[in-house]
């Protein structure tokens, strides 16, 4: 990671409240990177 040589790819966020579309996202395999889910409080 320090020389530059791994890179993460986001493709999308979603909140908490939105896990049902982040499933459904990520089940219809047209993610390209990482879907983050967003925990606050």
């Amino acid at each position: 990671m320090r020389q530059g040589q791994l890179n993460s790819v986001i493709d999308r966020r979603y909140s908490l409240d939105e896990i049902q579309d982040a499933i459904s996202y990520s089940e219809s395999g047209r993610a390209k990177g990482k879907i983050i889910i967003t925990i606050s409080k």
